[in-house]
């Protein structure tokens, strides 16, 4: 299965490990913060998504953005 995960600050990093833990899971990931995402792909081995209309060809989407950001997204 893959899932989108929108989003890799705190609780974004936190919805990342989880569904790594959970295993046969593909996680595509997609950040404005460029230096956040690279450390994050660094960290993890996951792949970032070119663009957010991109990651929406996953299973599914996770949106873990700040509440300001967050509407925009849905």
């Amino acid at each position: 299965m893959k899932i989108g995960l929108i989003g890799v600050g705190r609780w974004g990093e936190n919805h990342l490990r989880t569904l790594l833990d959970i295993g046969n899971v593909e996680v595509v990931v997609y950040d404005t913060d460029e230096g956040r995402l690279s450390e994050i792909i660094a960290k993890y081995g996951v792949e970032s998504a070119g663009s957010f209309n991109e990651i929406l060809d996953a299973e599914g989407v996770i949106i873990a953005t700040s509440a300001s950001d967050h509407f925009e997204h849905t």
